[in-house]
């Protein structure tokens, strides 16, 4: 297949690109089973098609590098036989938004030599200046740019000395542009906006990740009076599904931006901050006096903590959850999960994959659990 117009052929980030769709899905589909067909069938593997795949890609995090004049963005690559790294630009990717196309096109006239910008980040319609610098420096014409001509909602600066491996810094926040008609960044879910802030995890694809949702809340078939735990619960999209069905619904975020969004979007006391298993305590208490006991998971990459499956599985003090819907983005973690859960007593009743990520060989998977249930 012609790479499209904007890909860099020394990219590695797509190694998917050449491929035609059904094959791509077939080797993914392929992966999943290996990993996950002692537990279930897995299904098909949903996607987008045609046009769709292409420019999907709202969130991006790219290092930027000052080079024969003008700062290039891109991603860091290896060069072979040595300890150094080259920069692959990447400036037109067509997996990128035309939004982040559009602003990568006019960033460079608007940064000065001297700034110590290391990344430049994407969340949605916010854009974030990763600076490797105690203090804030003069921004020159980035001050007086009006960026809603480009679509753009926020601009910040975090100032991280260390940045590298870790993009952000916690604490160092500065807000130096916000777009006074409408201020907030929002993804939409259904009919609804959710508000998110500049390192906010959110899906990429709306309408596969309200598929997915789709699925965990028809197998939870949460009703009046059910008791729901959100583990990760993000900006609150998954909360609020919960919410409409019954008042009693907890959820554990790592993100304190996130758990402050989703304090806007659902409302205060649904969520609180902290590692799923840090909040056992809480979690427990909250879960002791429930009738019917159900869990929504969407853990990053490592899967739910041991100590909170073991906590789910075991604890003598909480009813055993009937269901858990687990969406996950890693195949291992989640057979290492699922054979900890079928250990307990439960069975897989579907194993549903989704292609959040066109292009690439990551593939993610929704699995259904039941307490009793074996198929």
């Amino acid at each position: 297949m012609t790479l499209p117009s904007g890909c860099n052929e020394r990219c590695t980030a797509c190694p998917h690109r050449e491929l035609p769709v059904e094959e791509s899905l077939a080797q993914k589909h392929q992966w999943l089973q290996s990993q996950l067909s002692e537990f279930a069938k897995v299904e098909e593997v949903r996607s987008l098609r045609g046009d769709a795949r292409w420019g999907y890609r709202g969130k991006a995090v790219l290092r930027a590098q000052y080079r024969e004049g003008s700062w290039r963005f891109g991603l860091l690559k290896k060069i072979a036989g040595t300890w150094d790294y080259e920069l692959i630009e990447i400036p037109e990717c067509p997996v990128h938004s035309p939004l982040i196309q559009k602003v990568l096109s006019v960033l460079p006239a608007l940064l000065h030599a001297e700034l110590a910008l290391a990344f430049v980040v994407f969340s949605g319609s916010i854009l974030t200046l990763v600076l490797k610098s105690q203090a804030l420096p003069a921004l020159g014409a980035l001050s007086a740019y009006e960026f809603s001509s480009l679509g753009l909602t926020q601009v910040h600066v975090n100032l991280n000395p260390s940045a590298g491996d870790r993009v952000f810094s916690s604490k160092a926040w500065h807000l130096i542009w916000q777009d006074s008609a409408s201020p907030d960044a929002a993804t939409v879910f259904g009919e609804k906006a959710f508000t998110h802030g500049p390192s906010s995890f959110q899906q990429l694809i709306p309408d596969l990740s309200a598929d997915a949702l789709n699925e965990a809340a028809n197998f939870l078939d949460v009703r009046e009076g059910d008791t729901v735990l959100d583990l990760c619960s993000g900006i609150g999209v998954s909360l609020q599904r919960w919410i409409q069905a019954t008042p009693r619904v907890l959820g554990v975020e790592l993100g304190g931006e996130s758990v402050r969004a989703a304090a806007k979007n659902v409302g205060a006391g649904f969520s609180l901050q902290g590692k799923c298993s840090e909040r056992i305590p809480q979690l427990n208490e909250f879960s002791k006096a429930s009738v019917r006991l159900l869990v929504y998971a969407n853990p990053p990459r490592p899967g739910l903590e041991p100590e909170v499956v073991e906590w789910l599985c075991t604890s003598p003090e909480i009813p055993r959850p009937e269901r858990i819907a687990y969406l996950s983005c890693s195949a291992g973690s989640l057979a290492r999960d699922l054979s900890f859960f079928k250990k307990a007593g439960y069975g897989v009743h579907r194993i549903i994959p989704y292609d959040f990520f066109p292009q690439t060989q990551h593939v993610e998977a929704l699995a259904l659990l039941q307490f009793g249930e074996f198929v």
